[in-house]
């Protein structure tokens, strides 16, 4: 590697002379000269040199020590090495310079066998303190680089943390929701079979519409683990389509038929146009609008009216509205029931449980199909708003 050297001198018979005893060494490349400590800062600005021979007076301007602490104060400039050469001998002179940065000290007049070893040597010890510059940054960098393996790596043992926490507590909801049900089933069965029918013949249909509730309550329940199993595992696909809203709610009232009559509750369905289409998954939209109306079932009062309508947006949206009257969200949970791996738990108005799962799979749902999904709620119940596009977005 050759190296840039900068001569800074007013005398131009002392700069003549430098430059002949610096054309014999061997490192050095390129060589600039200046008279002044205002054409040597632009040379400096210019050319980066990495060796400096400096005349302490540079007659009127800055002279040689003012130049050294600039070159100090500046972080692009103060591993330059800096040699002071002047007729200044004193002992005093000498401190002076090495306080303000300089490397090394050459009196005048020059001695070339001085000139040619201190020059050399302070090249020598640049090029040290180059290699350990180089050794402590690919250091500093190793450092850095294994402080963010490790800052990467907590923060993947938190989420995993997070995720088996949230995989524990769905199991833990999963496995209560699924016994109510079947421990509903097995005493209906154990009374059948210890009973004669005419023994409770009056109140088989009763038992009956029980029994069916158990069981669309577990295959529900069974249903929502399976979605949000595919959904977590990526491998639900996604194929969108003009579906007809009409027909969508029409399929959901009627597989929640038996919930609403159970509950005697009524509902109105208002669409601003029958014909109305959307562009989304239809199984994805289809199980959105039915865990919305089993919601809306579950916190119901008995007696009451549901209401689902629908209304054209700008951009290319279609609203869904779905109505109760009910118990509302609690002003708590209100933040919680679209956040990711928060579970929202809540009894329905007679006692009704759920894994909390179907809200959760609804934003994923409606997102994957580029849609909003959004509520209202108060002490006399919640709307759930679903927008989603009519047409597939450019």
């Amino acid at each position: 590697m050759k190296y840039k050297a900068l001569l800074v001198d007013d005398q131009p018979n002392v700069l003549r002379e430098e430059v002949k005893l610096m054309q014999e060494i061997d490192d050095v490349g390129e060589i600039f000269c200046a008279s002044s400590g205002e054409s040597a800062l632009q040379i400096i600005q210019e050319k980066a040199p990495d060796l400096m021979l400096l005349d302490w007076d540079l007659g009127i301007g800055i002279n040689g020590i003012d130049l050294i602490k600039k070159l100090k104060e500046d972080s692009q400039t103060e591993d330059t090495v800096v040699i002071i050469v002047t007729a200044f001998t004193g002992p005093k002179y000498i401190e002076k310079a090495i306080e303000s940065g300089a490397t090394d000290y050459i009196p005048k007049p020059i001695d070339k066998f001085e000139f040619l070893m201190r020059c050399e040597a302070a090249l020598m010890l640049y090029q040290e303190e180059q290699c350990i510059r180089e050794q402590r940054n690919i250091l500093w960098h190793s450092i850095e680089k294994q402080k963010a393996r490790e800052a990467q790596i907590k923060r993947r043992n938190k989420l995993l943390m997070v995720e088996t926490n949230f995989k524990k507590q769905i199991i833990s909801i999963v496995l209560h929701d699924i016994r109510s049900p079947i421990t509903g089933v097995y005493l209906f069965l154990e009374l059948l079979l210890k009973n004669p029918e005419e023994k409770f013949k009056e109140d088989i249909e009763s038992i009956l519409e029980d029994l069916l509730n158990s069981i669309k309550s577990l295959n529900n329940t069974l249903e929502n683990i399976i979605q949000w199993s595919h959904n977590q595992t990526e491998r639900l696909p996604l194929y969108r389509s003009f579906c007809f809203v009409q027909d969508v709610i029409d399929e959901s009232v009627s597989l929640c038929y038996a919930m609403l009559k159970n509950k005697d509750l009524s509902i109105v369905i208002d669409l601003h146009d029958k014909k109305t289409k959307v562009y989304a998954d239809k199984n994805m939209f289809s199980f959105t609008v039915r865990n919305l109306l089993s919601n809306a079932i579950k916190f119901s009062f008995r007696g009451n009216t549901i209401r689902i309508h629908s209304r054209e947006l700008e951009n290319n949206l279609i609203e869904i509205a779905i109505k109760d009257k009910g118990l509302g969200i609690p002003e708590g949970m209100k933040k919680k029931i679209f956040k990711t791996r928060k579970i929202f738990l809540q009894k329905g108005t007679e006692g009704e449980q759920g894994t909390g799962l179907g809200l959760f799979l609804c934003k994923e749902f409606i997102e994957k199909n580029n849609g909003v999904i959004d509520f209202t709620s108060d002490s006399k119940g919640s709307t759930f708003y679903l927008r989603l596009p009519k047409t597939p977005s450019l």
